[in-house]
């Protein structure tokens, strides 16, 4: 993007296709600072005091200044005029025209703005802003009232309540300052509260969390240092349960070793039924040796 710059001041430059509006207030700015503001005083006749030749230098001067400001497709518009003057409003006739259309469509624009969700309150008034002052660039006329309520209706839902408050707040008529000094206290306020918000739930979940941890590494604790106060009735100890006796243990084993060996014995007897077909058997056998014999 072009500029045109001198020391710490620059303008952009005009396209032709950037607001008018907003250009021609900082080359106004502009010629200020270098002192040749005077030459677009929209008055034929030099000042009084001035000579000739510096009246000439001024204009000359102002003249090119402004023409370094402008982009080459709108210095092909403008090649014919020589004063500062006419250039001026050869510019404003084409690109800042008054007509009934171009009065409507800004309007619209106007009355049509919306916040959006994420837009920031400052960013919102610099639009307002800028299509309050094109309009008034076309002479159309904003009350302090009118405009307040038009920005104020222009919010979204979520600014209802900030709404009623500034409508409660006064009897009088609504200031537009006021309003957009409200407007941006209120933003702040909103923002610190979810910043608030959002770190007293990441210190709860924290706390949560390191609760959870205390109670599990407790409860631990208090399993494994946990001590019974029953009295075991083998060896009359406090607090001994009978898993951790050795006494008990020593008392117990040759019990189970006898119970071990008698159930292998059991394995190896023989049932009566067994018995019973087994004397069958020999019997059978017997009585058929005396039979050959």
């Amino acid at each position: 993007m072009t500029k045109m710059m001198n020391a710490k001041f620059e303008v952009e430059k005009f396209t032709g296709h950037n607001n008018f509006s907003i250009w021609k207030l900082k080359v106004r700015d502009f010629l200020v600072q270098q002192g040749l503001h005077k030459a677009l005083d929209r008055v034929k006749k030099k000042i009084v005091s001035m000579t000739d030749s510096n009246w000439e230098d001024l204009e000359a001067r102002a003249l090119s200044t402004i023409r370094l400001c402008l982009a080459n497709e709108v210095l092909f518009n403008i090649v014919e005029e020589t004063s500062t003057t006419s250039l001026w409003g050869k510019l404003e006739t084409l690109y800042m025209t008054k007509l009934l259309t171009n009065k409507i469509y800004l309007k619209i624009q106007l009355y049509s703005l919306q916040t959006e969700e994420d837009t920031k309150i400052v960013e919102h008034l610099n639009v307002f802003n800028t299509l309050i002052f094109q309009l008034s660039d076309m002479e159309v006329k904003f009350q302090e009232e009118d405009k307040a309520i038009t920005l104020l209706c222009s919010l979204l839902e979520s600014w209802d309540h900030f709404v009623t408050s500034i409508s409660l707040s006064t009897t009088e008529s609504l200031e537009f300052d006021l309003v957009v000094g409200a407007l941006l206290v209120e933003e702040v306020r909103k923002k610190s509260n979810v910043e608030t918000f959002a770190l007293e739930a990441m210190v709860a979940r924290g706390r949560s969390k390191e609760r959870g941890e205390k109670t599990r590494g407790s409860s631990k604790s208090k399993s494994k240092g946990k001590k019974c106060k029953a009295k075991f009735w083998y060896c009359n100890k406090i607090g001994h349960l009978k898993k951790h006796c050795w006494k008990h243990k020593e008392y117990d084993n040759p019990k189970k070793e006898a119970n071990q060996v008698d159930s292998g014995m059991i394995d190896e007897v023989l049932s009566v039924e067994e018995l019973c077909m087994i004397d069958e058997t020999l019997s059978v056998c017997n009585v058929s040796q005396n039979f050959e014999s």
